[in-house]
Formats: C-alpha cells, sequence, structure tokens
C-alpha cells in the first residue's frame, strides 16, 4: 500500500512541482534571435533567399510570407528559424 502511494503522489506532484520552479526559463541559442532586429545585405525575394545580419551574426534568410521584397539595408524583424534559415518580415 505504501509503494503504490508513493508512486501516486509522485505523478501527481512532479509536474507542478516542475511547472512551479521553472519560471525564469530565458530563450537561449535560436530561439533569442525570434524579435531581434536585422539588416539586409543581401536582397531577399520570395522566390530567392538573401542574408542578414542580426546581432553580429550573418544568416540566410527568407521572407515569412509569399508577398514581400527586401532591398540592401532595409531594416527587417526575424519572425521564426528554421534550420539555418532566418524568416523575417518588414519592420
Amino acid at each position: 500500500v505504501f509503494v503504490i502511494v508513493s508512486c501516486m503522489l509522485l505523478f501527481v506532484t512532479c509536474p507542478i512541482v516542475k511547472k512551479r520552479f521553472n519560471m525564469d526559463v530565458e530563450k537561449t541559442n535560436v530561439n533569442s534571435l525570434v524579435g531581434v532586429k536585422g539588416t539586409v545585405i543581401e536582397p531577399i525575394s520570395p522566390e530567392r533567399a538573401g542574408r542578414i545580419v542580426a546581432e553580429g551574426k550573418f544568416w540566410t534568410a527568407a521572407c515569412a510570407d509569399d508577398e514581400s521584397e527586401f532591398k540592401k539595408d532595409d531594416i527587417v524583424v526575424i519572425k521564426d528559424i528554421k534550420g539555418v534559415t532566418a524568416y523575417v518580415e518588414a519592420e
């Protein structure tokens, strides 16, 4: 009986404790770049990926939608990152 009750309490309280103590999780690595502004260094169009600089790092970038085009020196915002490509839209 003791073992069964102990296992049940463990399964019930474990998610609650994890949720309570992991409140200050910071975004790291790639996730920290979502929402960051970057500067276009190679033109970006729906048909062709270009390049941007964001926080001093160079990224291959593509349009987040199928309508936008960006010229050199345009300011863009990173909306998503998949693999090594940043998906951007206008500021």
